[in-house]
């Protein structure tokens, strides 16, 4: 359901579909409890496959950035951590964990992304005697909020003042966005290309069948798109 971005509401539905199909579901998959006891189950291996993987790392950086709650609303903090796997040598990015702020200050936010690093087994002490963990942390990826990249009291200068060798980034993502945000207020073709975006979006997120012809268009798609982009090299 997570992977195909299925309504949860529809778990009862599918559950009904596979026991048709033949599948012997139990009675543990039935009903919103199930759904819980099996997310949490899949979480909690999560996290230690990520805790044993950062244990092993030479190096790792976090990348935090803040979310609305999708039903309280409430401000939360999000951060993933991201380091060189040890076995096959190639980054991987986890989800530390996801918490909500008591305080939106930089004091708040530095104190949510230290609990969630807790959960995976990065401890940020507040003390001049720096733990293995701490001494691992190299990279901190922000947004370009005041709170987050202040020069004076922010999560860059508070975390900064701590572990001085740690590189902070301004995330390029949200960089791109300020950047195409200046460019829509006055380039026409711009705010043309946003409002077709928009309409099409309405038209096929709100509407299951107009979505599933979205996904027909896109595999057609797929198939004339390397010949469009070789005609466009060629021509240019």
């Amino acid at each position: 359901m997570a992977k195909k971005n299925i309504s949860l509401a529809t778990f009862d539905d599918l559950v009904l579909l596979q026991e048709k199909n033949g599948t012997d579901m139990g009675q543990q998959h039935k009903g919103y409890h199930g759904v819980h006891i099996y997310t949490s189950l899949i979480a909690g291996s999560q996290l230690q496959q990520t805790t044993a993987r950062l244990k092993q790392a030479r190096l790792f950086g976090f990348i935090s950035d803040g979310t609305p709650g999708k039903h309280d609303h409430a401000e939360h903090e999000s951060v993933y951590v991201r380091c060189f796997d040890a076995e096959s040598g190639k980054p991987v990015m986890s989800m530390a964990g996801l918490n909500e702020l008591e305080h939106q200050h930089a004091e708040g936010l530095v104190c949510a992304i230290e609990a969630e690093l807790l959960k995976v087994g990065i401890e940020l002490n507040d003390s001049p005697e720096l733990n293995n963990t701490e001494r691992k942390m190299v990279c901190i990826c922000l947004d370009g909020a005041a709170s987050n990249m202040g020069k004076y009291r922010s999560v860059k200068a508070l975390l900064q003042k701590r572990y001085p060798w740690v590189i902070v980034v301004h995330c390029i993502n949200h960089n791109l966005e300020l950047a195409i945000g200046d460019l829509r207020k006055h380039d026409p073709d711009y705010l043309f290309f946003d409002e077709t975006m928009r309409d099409i979006f309405s038209v096929f997120h709100f509407s299951n069948k107009n979505a599933e012809r979205s996904k027909l268009l896109l595999m057609k798609w797929k198939k004339s798109l390397p010949i469009f982009l070789v005609y466009k090299q060629s021509d240019g």
